[in-house]
């Protein structure tokens, strides 16, 4: 493929966003399929997080096409992004200008609501949404910055993305009766906003504003509506469900959608919030975030009957950057690993590409969702120029991004080889081949003694509590002062849980009169039944003093 081949590819797709922002491209359709959203390219997109100012830098480090950020920090805490740069909105018309300048497509993910007050002083995420949906000042604060930020993203002259509140449509889906939206109920009208005059108080009134706020003052703007899996109250990531039962639950987010009553554009997807490194690393759940084949066909065929049942296109979001090609992710702060980059983009990818396209995904856009994640940037701060040694198509490859510099190097490929083309028809994937994931649990640990004397006998009681059905190997190991390997370890073998059920596996453990003196660690792993697969592990269950 030559070089001249390749650069006219990238100028045409930097020229389409410009195009874009011009105001040159219009409603895109897919011949008679489900139509693109205005404005967007015939491609799959891949784009990445950004921070503010970062547009000239992203250009140069890889061809993407859009770039995102969140809008938070509250409505009612001085805090929000209102009071960012230099206030009154102004970091959205920055922001635009700033990707417009470097021919990217702006999305913004609005998270207001969690943050505010005074839902946010309640621990529990659901519950604290719920109550600033239902607190009418709040309300009426989040409608006034919507409106500054129609305001804004009006003057852009081309295409910008709001990606509205991820996670708050799942909580509301779930305390719907019956799926229906307007069983929630939602400040709207009583909020005061003669824009608003009308509209019912609920959580389907609550999306029909958003809507017509858009429509009213910025038609320029693309509107994300965001789908958490979980919302039907079964995450399939988790519960490995039968073809049907994906098909069941595609059906019922669907019909919580369309009880909105609410024109959104697209829909916006996730993988997961966390590296799966992290996850195992810090969470400790065994493993159970890492995906598989089977995994990716099911989130595929979720994804494809939820498009085809609502006529709407899905970008998946805040995908995770961790990787295990490069040596610099070791599953350590801010370099944790996670396989969804090498699904999406690594060697031989373009099956699984071509399979999410055909199920109605438009673009790909990849970032962290916590502080300690992996980014393709560095967010470590230490300026580590990290070789990629492990795949040999990568060697020779220096990068200061935490992640190696994988994936801007994949998306580069990408590019490289002529984006994917968007089929008019939306299709499910092959049918996937389900395996049973590791059991979700919960370990915690007790002993009779806080303190015990050498030659005395101890009890340690390990509770364990599986969501599920589970049959495992529960092993304990008892660890001396400053030891590295266990000095006594019992498995209990075979043990059956049962839903929801706590079982109690009691050790009895003699001290010797040798012991070491000092603090003992308590540590417990459960794993399949063949001590192949481990299933959680907690570092520190309890402690003992041996005097």
């Amino acid at each position: 493929m030559s070089r001249s081949w390749v650069a006219r590819c990238l100028v045409a797709a930097a020229l389409l966003v410009v195009a874009a922002f011009a105001g040159g491209v219009g409603t895109a359709s897919t011949g008679g399929g489900i139509p693109l959203p205005p404005g967007w390219p015939g491609h799959l997109l891949i784009g990445m997080s950004d921070p503010e100012n970062g547009a000239a830098d992203l250009r140069a480090g890889a061809p993407l096409e859009a770039r995102y950020h969140y809008l938070s920090g509250g409505v009612n805490t001085n805090q929000g992004w209102l009071t960012w740069a230099q206030g009154d909105g102004s970091f959205v018309t920055n922001y635009i200008a700033d990707s417009a300048a470097s021919s990217f497509m702006p999305v913004f993910s609005l998270y207001e609501i969690r943050p505010s007050l005074p839902g946010i002083k309640n621990a529990d995420e659901a519950a604290g949404d719920l109550l600033n949906l239902r607190t009418k000042a709040t309300m009426r604060a989040w409608f006034a910055e919507l409106r500054t930020f129609f305001d804004r993203a009006s003057a852009a002259g081309g295409p910008v993305v709001l990606h509205v509140e991820p996670d708050l449509w799942g909580y509301i889906e779930r305390a719907a009766h019956g799926d229906s939206a307007a069983s929630v109920p939602v400040q709207v009208a009583a909020t005061g906003f003669a824009d608003l005059k009308g509209l019912a108080n609920n959580a389907a009134g609550l999306a029909q504003a958003i809507v017509h706020m858009r429509d009213l003052y910025a038609p320029n703007v693309i509107l994300g509506y965001h789908v958490s899996v979980w919302g039907t109250g079964e995450d399939i990531s988790r519960s490995d469900p039968t073809d049907a039962h994906v098909d069941e639950l595609a059906a019922q987010s669907a019909a919580f959608y369309r009880s909105l009553d609410a024109n959104f554009d697209v829909l916006f997807a996730e993988f997961a919030d966390r590296d799966s490194g992290y996850a195992v690393t810090v969470d400790h759940d065994g493993g159970e975030a890492w995906w598989e084949a089977s995994d990716f066909a099911r989130h595929a065929r979720y994804l494809a009957d939820l498009s085809r049942a609502l006529s709407k296109r899905v970008v998946l979001w805040q995908i995770p950057l961790g990787n295990r090609v490069m040596r610099a992710d070791d599953n350590t702060k801010f370099h944790y690993q996670d396989n969804r980059v090498e699904w999406l983009l690594g060697l031989q990818s373009r099956a699984h590409l071509t399979a999410y396209i055909n199920a109605g995904v438009i673009g790909l856009l990849f970032g962290k969702a916590q502080p300690n994640d992996t980014c393709a940037c560095d967010d470590a701060h230490d300026g580590v120029t990290n070789p990629a040694a492990i795949d040999g198509n990568l060697t020779g490859s220096l990068s200061a991004d935490d992640d190696g510099g994988y994936f801007k190097r994949q998306a580069t490929a990408y590019y490289h080889d002529g984006p994917l083309a968007i089929p008019a028809a939306v299709t499910r994937p092959a049918k996937a081949t389900h395996r049973r994931h590791a059991p979700v649990l919960r370990v915690s640990a007790s002993t009779s003694r806080a303190s015990i004397k050498r030659g005395q006998r101890l009890f340690i009681d390990i509770n364990v509590t599986s969501k599920g059905p589970a049959k495992a190997l529960v092993a304990v190991q008892l660890f001396p002062p400053g030891a590295k390997r266990a000095a006594y370890q019992l498995p209990f073998r075979n043990q059956r849980f049962h839903d929801g059920r706590r079982r109690t596996l009691r050790l009895r453990f003699n001290v010797p009169r040798a012991a070491p003196t000092g603090q003992w660690v308590v540590k417990v792993g459960v794993f399949d039944p063949d001590w192949k697969r481990l299933y959680l592990w907690t570092e520190h269950a309890a402690q003992f003093t041996v005097r």
